[in-house]
C-alpha cells in the first residue's frame, strides 16, 4: 500500500494543528512550566481525539478502508509526537522526570507508535500489530483518565475523558 499525497497532507495538517494547541497558550500567557504543562494536556487531548478516530472509523464507516486506517493512524502519531514534545518541555522545566511507571507505560506506548508508523510508512498493511496497538494507547488514556477522577479540580475531564473511551470501545467492538 504506497503513500499517497493524502498521506502526507494529513499527517503535516495533524502536526501543524498540533503544533498550534501547544503553541497558542504559550503566547497568550508566557512560555513558564505551567504554561507548559497546558499546552502538553491541550496537544494530548487533541491527538486523543484523533486516536479515537482510529479507533472507532474502520468499523463505523464502510468507506473507511485500510489506506484511511493508515492516514489517520499516522496524522494521530505526528500530533502525538508533537505532544511527547510539550510534556518534555514541561518536564525539563520543572525537573520532574517521569517515575518508573509512567516511563514504562509512556515507553510502551511510544513503542509501539512508533513501529506501526515505520511499518506503516514502509507499505505494509496494517494489521493486527495497528489493532493491538491502538488498544493499548486507549488503555494507557483509560488509565490516565481515571487518576483524575480523585481530585475535584480535574474529575470532571476524567469523566469525560473515561466515558470517551468507553464509547469509542463500545462502537467498535458491538456488533454493527
Amino acid at each position: 500500500m504506497p503513500l499517497t499525497r493524502r498521506t502526507a497532507v494529513l499527517a503535516a495538517a495533524a502536526t501543524l494543528a498540533a503544533l498550534a494547541v501547544m503553541v497558542a497558550p504559550l503566547v497568550l500567557y508566557g512560555a513558564d512550566p505551567e504554561t507548559w504543562r497546558y499546552s502538553a494536556r491541550y496537544t494530548a487531548r487533541f491527538s486523543f481525539g484523533l486516536l479515537l478516530i482510529v479507533l472507532v472509523a474502520p468499523a463505523r464507516m464502510p468507506r473507511f478502508d485500510t489506506t484511511a486506517t493508515r492516514d489517520a493512524f499516522l496524522a494521530f502519531a505526528a500530533a502525538h509526537v508533537v505532544h511527547l514534545g510539550a510534556l518534555a518541555a514541561y518536564r525539563i522545566l520543572t525537573n520532574q522526570p517521569p517515575d518508573a511507571a509512567a516511563l514504562a507505560v509512556g515507553g510502551l506506548a511510544y513503542g509501539f507508535l512508533a513501529y506501526v508508523a515505520i511499518a506503516l510508512l514502509l507499505g505494509r498493511p496494517p494489521g493486527l500489530t495497528l489493532s493491538i496497538s491502538v488498544h493499548y494507547l486507549v488503555i494507557v488514556a483509560i488509565v490516565t483518565y481515571a487518576t483524575r477522577l480523585p481530585k475535584d479540580e480535574t474529575r470532571l475531564i476524567g469523566i469525560f475523558g473515561l466515558a470517551a473511551c468507553v464509547t469509542a470501545l463500545a462502537l467498535r467492538h458491538a456488533g454493527r
